[in-house]
């Protein structure tokens, strides 16, 4: 029979916010060299839009996940 796991604590705010700043940030400077110059003739409020719908997702599927995995497998 397997022993009962102790509960499980929410991560420090610091942590999720290193987490989520190092899951989003390779994603935001490649956005802002490949991406953002082809938008700059667009509005600031349409630009803001596609870097969010394109941004958040790449961050909260891709990056984030990866980077906690990442950080389970250190000492």
């Amino acid at each position: 029979m397997s022993r009962p796991q102790p509960p499980r604590t929410a991560a420090p705010r610091w942590r999720t916010a290193l987490v989520v700043w190092a899951g989003l940030f390779p994603f935001s400077v490649l956005y802002g060299l490949w991406v953002a110059p082809a938008l700059s003739h667009l509005p600031v409020v349409v630009q803001s839009l596609a870097s969010s719908a394109v941004l958040v997702p790449l961050a909260v599927f891709v990056g984030i996940p990866a980077v906690t995995a990442l950080l389970r497998r250190l000492p």
